[in-house]
């Protein structure tokens, strides 16, 4: 039995490398917004990152 998930491991790890050489993302030492544009970014226009405002007492810091 364990046999049997060691190799179904392996061949979805396989698998997984030879999808990533197919359509792999050279982002070596890049943001990800280099990478890909944000969820919430605007559709139209070029995309800003927004400043950052410190947070103030009673602030977690994540979007609600």
């Amino acid at each position: 039995m364990c046999f049997e998930g060691w190799i179904t491991g392996a061949a979805v790890m396989a698998a997984a490398g030879l999808v990533e050489a197919v359509i792999g993302v050279d982002a070596e030492r890049r943001s990800l917004e280099d990478v890909a544009q944000p969820l919430s970014a605007e559709a139209a226009g070029s995309y800003d990152r927004p400043e950052r405002r410190p947070a103030t007492s009673g602030e977690t810091g994540r979007p609600a």
